[in-house]
């Protein structure tokens, strides 16, 4: 699974030196949580959860993460593991509970998100806990930060792209959940190389962006057009699977013709 990298993502790493306190033993530090809508190979919305390994827990002694959702336990990821994608599939998953000095296996149901509707996530650790006499036990961190909101989304979807003389007219219904939106056009099939418009607030009805044509575009040729879309509350922006595509999720692109 291809992860984020620059900027955002090294966000998220000294995020994660700045946060939990207490020490090594310390049942209450969490992990730093970031989730990003983005979409399945099958365009079915997803959320990407990622995280840190928190700093107050040595390696060796964490057993696995358990990520939340609005407060309720949807998935677990093993140690070695930093992400966990929410989807919209029901199903049982298998997760271990500190039982003192054991673990007990338990088994936890996975619902299924709701695009267009915020939701809060946070992970939880269950480590191996070694107390001052020596002896060793396991704990679960607790959900003692805010966490992340955001809102998965579909695809949005163009209802028209009108050719003029100058430029285009990119007519869109709003997307239950998202609130911005970008506009974009190319000569190449991959956007490459694009003319960009936005991003433009849309809170009811129907948007309407203009976009010049793309400078390496002629008349009597083809050219590629998508929307973006996503949530400006959502504390991160989505992770894009288009190419050459900006921290949107897109439409599915359409052909104009240059007049």
């Amino acid at each position: 699974m291809r992860l984020p990298r620059g900027p955002f993502f090294l966000f998220l790493l000294l995020l994660a030196g700045c946060g939990g306190g207490g020490g090594s033993d310390d049942p209450g530090a969490s992990s730093v949580v970031a989730a990003r809508a983005t979409l399945a190979a099958d365009s079915a919305p997803e959320v990407l959860v990622q995280w840190a390994a928190p700093l107050d827990i040595s390696a060796q002694r964490i057993v696995e993460y358990h990520v939340f959702r609005d407060g309720n336990r949807v998935g677990a990821v093993d140690r070695d593991g930093r992400s966990f994608r929410d989807t919209t599939a029901e199903g049982a998953f298998s997760y271990q509970e500190a039982s003192g000095t054991a673990l007990t296996p338990r088994t936890g149901n996975h619902s299924a998100i709701r695009p267009g509707k915020r939701v809060r996530y946070q992970v939880r650790v269950l480590f191996q806990r070694i107390e001052t006499s020596g002896a060793t036990s396991y704990a679960e961190t607790t959900l003692n930060e805010p966490g992340v909101a955001t809102t998965a989304l579909v695809r949005p979807a163009l209802s028209s792209a009108t050719p003029q003389a100058s430029e285009a007219l990119l007519r869109f219904p709003k997307l239950d959940g998202a609130n911005q939106y970008q506009a974009e056009l190319s000569a190449y099939p991959d956007f490459r190389s694009k003319t960009v418009r936005g991003p433009v607030l849309v809170t009811s009805g129907e948007g309407l962006i203009t976009i010049p044509w793309p400078a390496d575009s002629t008349p009597g040729s083809t050219v590629y057009c998508r929307i973006g879309a996503r949530a400006t509350s959502d504390a991160s922006p989505p992770f894009t699977t288009d190419p050459n595509g900006d921290d949107y999720i897109y439409s599915v692109a359409q052909t104009i013709v240059r007049p």
